[in-house]
């Protein structure tokens, strides 16, 4: 509807808008916390499989680790301060490249879940034993999966398929990165 209405020009007008009381059943409750705590025990078995069962490399894992707080925080976050910090960001992208030239400005949230995930599988392919390459994206996957899908039960936020696949995409590349980097030295 947004979308839209920004392409329309005149008057629109609303009437009779009604609200009705929701509320949370027990079993929605436990099912939001389930998810939630689902995902948050595969992202801390994922870790745990770098830590543990990887090589012993306490930089990497500390960025990892700080990475990992970066996606939990950007996932958990409710749509208005992730908003406010999308848009100061922006703005001072847009004050930087309108001193230099006119340049749009790219969507910094989307920018963020294809950055992130990149440099989670940049560093997660670094860190765990060498296993084949389709358990790294496998984790990738599900890793974007469970974020998107835990964004069901974030208050004013809602999984979408395009961040899922940035997600993925960003992970993806990472991994690619990094094997490329491993023959390239």
């Amino acid at each position: 509807v947004k979308l839209q209405l920004s392409q329309c020009s005149g008057s629109f007008w609303i009437k009779n808008i009604t609200l009705y009381p929701v509320s949370q059943t027990q079993t929605y409750t436990m099912v939001k916390k389930t998810i939630l705590a689902s995902w948050g025990v595969f992202f801390v078995f994922l870790l745990a499989t770098c830590f543990f069962n990887g090589k012993k490399a306490f930089a990497l894992q500390t960025i990892l680790t700080i990475i990992f707080i970066g996606i939990l925080i950007g996932t958990t976050l409710p749509d208005n301060i992730k908003n406010l910090v999308s848009n100061k960001i922006t703005d001072q992208v847009v004050v930087t490249y309108n001193s230099i030239e006119n340049v749009s400005p790219w969507d910094m949230s989307k920018l963020g879940h294809f950055c992130f995930f990149a440099l989670f599988g940049f560093f997660l392919s670094f860190l765990m034993n060498q296993g084949s390459i389709s358990l790294f994206m496998f984790n990738i996957i599900l890793l974007a999966g469970g974020t998107e899908v835990a964004q069901f039960f974030i208050d004013e936020r809602s999984p979408l398929l395009s961040d899922f696949f940035l997600d993925a995409g960003g992970g993806l590349s990472g991994i690619f990165t990094k094997i490329i980097f491993a023959k390239a030295f």
